[in-house]
């Protein structure tokens, strides 16, 4: 049993669900209020964000896109969906441009307090991290998460969630992860 002391600083919560729409529910029904998360960082923020800041309005939701494939991040900087290039990532899940009328715009748009943008190292690095530290197998969208809260300089002294659902891997990447 830890103390209350020790969750001062950074509380990560990993949530493997089947389904991930439950997510933000998950996060948000943690604990009591000492430890319910001032952050989550997550790779698909919109519909996860729409319920739990309905129930838990402080909490600060950051959304995470690799830097070769920023499209949604980019589309809400810009206040449009534009056309953005996009290149490999490890995140197959969110790569890719953005469609016109996509109803995620809007709530990423409205909801996502800010987002954070890593590179392909930091994402393989973080992949690797969750499979040699944690046993844990996760595909590149919840790398690009982990990685992001890695980065995340307004993190200093506040607790954070990263959102945990996928373990997608072609074997190929499998291999290229664990071989590198």
């Amino acid at each position: 049993q830890e103390s209350d002391s020790a969750h001062k600083d950074k509380i990560y919560i990993g949530i493997h669900t089947l389904d991930c729409q439950t997510k933000g529910l998950k996060a948000s029904r943690y604990g009591d209020a000492r430890h319910q998360p001032d952050m989550i960082h997550m790779k698909g923020p919109s519909g996860q964000a729409a319920y739990t800041k309905s129930v838990a309005p402080g909490v600060e939701f950051v959304g995470c896109s690799p830097t070769a494939s920023p499209a949604m991040a980019e589309c809400v900087r810009q206040g449009a969906i534009v056309d953005v290039p996009c290149g490999d990532t490890w995140s197959d899940s969110t790569a890719g441009g953005v469609e016109p009328g996509a109803i995620t715009f809007d709530l990423c748009r409205d909801l996502v307090d800010r987002f954070i943008d890593v590179d392909e190292p930091a994402i393989e690095q973080a992949m690797r991290d969750s499979l040699v530290l944690q046993h844990q197998l996760v595909e590149g969208a919840v790398g690009v998460a982990i990685a992001a809260c890695r980065a995340d300089t307004e993190l200093r002294n506040r607790r954070a969630a990263i959102i945990v659902c996928g373990g997608n891997l072609p074997y190929d990447l499998l291999q290229k992860l664990v071989h590198a």
